[in-house]
């Protein structure tokens, strides 16, 4: 999938930016920058789309997202409980210095920022801590807030338990902004249609293309049948509803676009690897 370029602009004269976002729903489209990026989620929840792969995300998050690593943080329309409130730190790696993160103090930071390459989420611990320091950066300025980065990698680069993968190993993006437009109607029509009915002839019109053409290009953009990107994001939509609601496995997955319970079932497994119920069940435990 082809992404749209984004211009840092705070990083001209500072040594990264620390971003406030505040916005009915997160606005940015599927982009990526050469930027490093740590993403706390304040408030807000619905689907994280980072590299070949879909996540539900919600409030109390945070993720890393290695340099070029094309990302989205989309709401569902309609469904909106809270403001989108995002905490973001963007900096570039050699903005130290070409030889910084070959320093051997830093070797720890310098093999995280080189593993982020296909995005991290924090779990646990990690997640705790990360969530505390970047609040208090918000408080700082100057060389404290700089020395309160360095700190937060310092965390992260031996949270090695507490960090689950994002994008898949071999994700290689495609990074062309003249195709921006067409993915943003794709994906306008998509989540217009996710509920009820999505079709190829409908995802192909908003694209512009004849069906065999639309399907060869989504697969050499993404990696993926369409088919396959349509039931990872109802998947991934359906998670939220097995942990927040108590509607049944059916309801969910009728109100998710399934025509059939089996059929969900039969994609939730081949996804999740564990059955809708497991899945309730184990978050049920956490809880």
């Amino acid at each position: 999938m082809k992404a749209a370029l984004e211009t840092i602009h705070e990083t001209r004269h500072e040594a990264f930016a620390f971003r406030e976002f505040n916005q009915v729903r997160f606005q940015s489209p599927w982009h990526y920058h050469p930027e490093f990026e740590i993403t706390l989620i304040e408030s807000s929840e619905g689907e994280l789309f980072v590299g070949d792969r879909i996540w539900p995300f919600s409030a109390g998050e945070v993720y890393a997202f290695g340099c070029s690593l094309p990302h989205y943080f989309h709401n569902p329309e309609g469904k909106l409980r809270q403001r989108a409130r995002a905490l973001v730190i963007q900096f570039l790696p050699d903005t130290f210095g070409p030889q910084f993160f070959g320093l051997g103090e830093l070797a720890a930071i310098r093999r995280f920022i080189n593993r982020a390459q296909t995005g991290f989420k924090l779990h646990e611990r990690a997640r705790e801590t990360a969530v505390a320091r970047i609040r208090r950066m918000r408080q700082l300025d100057g060389a404290r807030r700089l020395f309160a980065l360095f700190h937060l990698l310092d965390d992260m680069s031996v949270a090695d338990e507490d960090l689950e993968g994002l994008s898949s190993e071999g994700f290689m993006p495609i990074l062309d902004a003249e195709a921006s437009q067409r993915m943003a109607r794709i994906y306008r029509y998509v989540f217009q249609e996710l509920d009820s009915r999505v079709t190829l002839a409908g995802a192909a019109s908003a694209a512009g293309m004849a069906e065999s053409a639309f399907c060869r290009y989504f697969k050499r953009m993404t990696g993926k049948r369409f088919t396959d990107f349509i039931n990872e994001l109802r998947v991934s939509r359906s998670c939220r509803e097995l942990i927040e609601s108590t509607q049944s496995v059916a309801e969910i997955a009728f109100a998710c676009g399934y025509g059939s319970l089996s059929n969900y079932n039969r994609c939730f497994r081949l996804i999740m690897k564990m059955s809708p119920r497991e899945y309730r069940s184990r978050h049920s435990t956490l809880g």
